[in-house]
Formats: C-alpha cells, sequence, structure tokens
C-alpha cells in the first residue's frame, strides 16, 4: 500500500466533506449565497440524482474482453479483470469503488484515483483519491498532479500513477463540476426549500395585520405585536385560539404558498436539476408528465443518457490501466435493458427463430440462467419449421455443415 493509500485510511473519501464548514456570512437565519459541492448535496433532488446515477453505473458489471478475429471473450485471466471487477483495493468492493468515483465525476467534475503496481509497473490496485485535494498543472508539456495530504502537506504524484476520469468539459488538465454548471438552478432549489421551511415555521402564515380602532403608541404596538407572535408563531402553537380585547379585528397579509406559486417553484427546481443531470424528471420523483404509455421509453432514454459517462470511464480505463492491444473494458447494460417479460421473450424468439443468431444457452445466460444438460441448448433452429440448422443443411447440401 503506498503512502498515499494509507493517508486515504484517516480521510473520509466520499461526499459531501465531513470537515466542511458553512462559509463566511452564512447563518441558519440567511440564505447561502455560496454554492458548493456540500451544500448542493442538500438539496434532494441534486442528491438523488447523483445517487441513482452512481449507484445504477456502478451496480453495471465492468468486464475486461479479448477482441478476437470474429466477436470478443471474457479475459478472466487478465491482471486488471479481478481488480475491476471485484475488489480494487482490499478495503473496497467494485461497486464502491465507482459509486464513490462516479459520486466526484458528477459533483466534482473529475474522478481520481491512485494506481499501486507491483514491480513491472502493472496496476494491481486503485486507491480512491478526494477531487478538493488534488490540483492539476501542466509543466514541460506533462501533467503535473500535486495531492494536499489530511495533514496539510503537498505531495506531487507521477502522472503515471494516477487513473483520472474527466468529467464532461474536459479543458486538457480538468472536468467542469456540475455544480458550477449548474450553480443557478441549485441556488434556486435552495432558496425555494428555505423559504418552505421558513412558511412551516410560522405555520404557513406569512403574516396578519392587527387593526385597532384607537391610535396606539409605539410601545403598545410593539407590545400587541409581541404578546401574538409569543402566542401564535410556530408550529407548536398552531391553531391556539385568540383572544382580542377593545375590539381589535385580525386581517391576514402576505400571500400562501400556492398564491405565491411555491409548489411551482419546487417543480420547476426539480426539473431543473433533471435536465442538468441529463435525467428524465421521473426518475427524481417528478410524475407529473410520466403515465404507462411512456414510461419504459423514459427509462430506455435514461439507459441511452448513461452511455456517454460508461464510454468515458471505460475509455480512460483502456487508456491508464490496460493499455493498447487486444484488451478493453465494457460495462454489461443488459439488466437495464432487461424491459417487460413478453416483450423480452418476444425478441428472443425472434432471434433464436427468425434469424437463427441464439440458441437456448444464450437465452437462459441472459436470464441468468444455467444451460440446459447434454448440450441440448446449444442447438440453433431454422427459420419457419424450427430444424436444427445442421439437418436442414444436411439434407439439402448433403453436408452436415450449413
Amino acid at each position: 500500500m503506498g503512502h498515499f493509500a494509507r493517508a486515504l485510511k484517516s480521510v473520509a473519501v466520499g461526499w459531501p466533506n465531513p470537515g466542511w464548514a458553512p462559509p463566511l456570512g452564512y447563518s441558519g437565519d440567511s440564505i447561502a449565497t455560496r454554492v458548493d459541492q456540500n451544500t448542493a448535496m442538500g438539496v434532494s433532488a441534486f442528491t438523488a440524482g447523483i445517487r441513482l446515477i452512481a449507484e445504477d453505473l456502478a451496480s453495471l458489471p465492468l468486464v475486461i474482453y479479448e477482441r478476437l478475429e470474429k466477436g470478443k471473450r471474457r479475459a478472466i485471466e487478465h491482471p486488471a479483470y479481478a481488480m475491476l471487477h471485484d475488489t480494487p483495493n482490499p478495503e473496497m468492493t467494485s461497486m464502491v469503488f465507482r459509486e464513490t468515483g462516479i459520486g466526484h465525476m458528477y459533483s466534482w467534475g473529475n474522478w481520481y484515483a491512485e494506481k499501486e503496481l507491483n514491480g513491472l509497473g502493472v496496476p494491481v490496485r486503485l486507491w480512491p483519491l478526494r477531487p478538493d485535494r488534488m490540483t492539476v498543472d501542466l509543466k514541460t508539456g506533462k501533467r503535473v498532479y500535486k495531492y494536499r495530504l489530511p495533514d496539510g502537506t503537498g505531495v506531487i504524484i507521477p502522472a503515471n500513477r494516477i487513473f483520472h476520469v474527466p468529467g464532461w468539459g474536459f479543458d486538457g488538465l480538468v472536468g467542469y463540476s456540475r455544480v458550477t454548471l449548474m450553480r443557478r438552478a441549485i441556488e434556486s432549489a435552495i432558496v425555494t426549500g428555505e423559504y418552505g421551511l421558513r412558511t412551516l415555521a410560522n405555520d404557513a402564515r406569512p403574516g396578519v395585520t392587527i387593526l385597532h380602532k384607537e391610535q396606539l403608541s409605539k410601545a403598545a404596538k410593539k407590545n400587541i405585536a409581541e404578546s401574538w407572535d409569543e402566542s401564535h408563531q410556530g408550529l407548536t402553537n398552531t391553531q391556539r385560539t385568540a383572544v382580542l380585547d377593545e375590539g381589535m379585528t385580525i386581517e391576514s397579509t402576505g400571500f400562501s404558498p400556492e398564491d405565491a406559486q411555491y409548489l411551482d417553484s419546487r417543480k420547476f427546481s426539480t426539473i431543473e436539476v433533471a435536465q442538468g443531470l441529463r435525467l428524465p424528471p421521473h426518475k427524481l420523483s417528478d410524475l407529473e408528465n410520466a403515465h404507462f404509455t411512456n414510461i419504459e421509453e423514459s427509462n430506455i432514454d435514461y439507459v441511452v443518457a448513461l452511455t456517454p459517462p460508461a464510454t468515458r470511464i471505460e475509455q480512460q480505463i483502456g487508456k491508464d490501466i490496460i493499455g493498447p492491444g487486444a484488451f478493453f473494458a465494457e460495462h454489461l447494460f443488459d439488466a437495464l435493458l432487461r424491459g417487460k417479460t413478453l416483450d423480452r421473450f418476444t425478441a428472443y424468439r425472434i432471434a433464436s427463430n427468425g434469424a437463427a443468431w441464439m440458441n437456448a444457452d444464450d437465452i437462459a445466460e441472459l436470464e441468468n440462467r444455467n444451460p440446459l444438460p447434454d448440450g441440448k441448448g446449444q442447438v440453433y433452429l431454422a427459420p419457419l419449421n424450427e430444424a436444427p440448422v445442421e439437418l436442414l443443411a444436411q439434407a439439402v447440401l448433403g453436408t452436415g455443415k450449413p
């Protein structure tokens, strides 16, 4: 284990930063003007979106294949196969490691990890690094990675020991932070959320006017206002009976959340966050325009939206870990593309009967089932009469080969 990996064991590598403190000028009674990765994670739609993407992508099997003259095969003997597919390091599973990195890539804009190399210079372990502790610079035409350890010490990490997946908007050094790009949408969500909390804290009553038939002094007005707030403001004083003296009356002033279109603002904030993360709104529980006839198509659109980050990760693995050659990494999207049972079985029938390019064992593997015994599932059926291809070729051509 390298000293960077040992340092990581003394500090959390997830997000948000557990050591974060509110920015200067921020208090519980005012809206935070600073939007960063930590305040953004307080927006439920943003947190749900990043968690959704990170969990779904990290849950997909990540496999190393070898290109063949025709097709490909799983290269389970490759040194990086178990590291990527199962355990990148002794402390983390593949899903936890990738979930953390993808979360970093979407919040900070970059996914960094230290490669632990063996004596031959081959990566054997991967240790996550916090993006907010990393500085990337160009010196003499090469990238230089400077990492700040928990004790504040800055250490230069050789570029050949860094696995770096930049997010969207790569400028040659680093990817762009989604939090920075979506700052206005996140800020709007924070403001509307703060408004809702304040409104609820006041029993959803923005304010009242107490009318008195006589002219009152400033001290009397102050005493009446303070007495009213003490007795009726806040959730604990909800629906308390008001007793007014001297012919005083109450008139509500201020708008209800509905009048201020508060709920619409909250919905719009969710849609803005969904747009920024390239997610269908129903994935963030906005079901206003979702129904049974389009939800499956929307899920397919979601899988399509996951393809670019998956490709970004696969190609960076090829560049930084596998290297050039016949081997490559690929995510298996089959689980997310399964669809409805009837649709799947119809597609299998077309592929096995109409096209004759799948057999029963191929279908069983996709359905996570064991192959048929005695090789019976290896038979390919010809179209129309569903006869084995070999028998049909033998009958027509007099040979066992099609």
